[in-house]
């Protein structure tokens, strides 16, 4: 299967889940475009929260 930069998949994620995914470092916000300001807003939270376990152990973000 050929894929190229021009393909998009628009998804819906559990914040918990990007929440797991932003603290463990496996995607970042630059990785995402929000579709409505509801969901920036949210993405901006997550960020935050993720942030503020840096330096300690985020394994516990579940």
């Amino acid at each position: 299967m050929q894929t190229s930069r021009d393909n998009h998949i628009r998804v819906e994620i559990a914040e918990e889940t990007l929440l797991r995914l932003l603290a463990r470092g496996q995607v970042c916000a630059a990785d995402f475009r929000c579709l409505d300001c509801k969901s920036k807003q949210c993405l901006w939270r997550l960020c935050l929260r993720s942030c503020s376990g840096c330096g300690r152990n985020t394994a516990m973000v579940s």
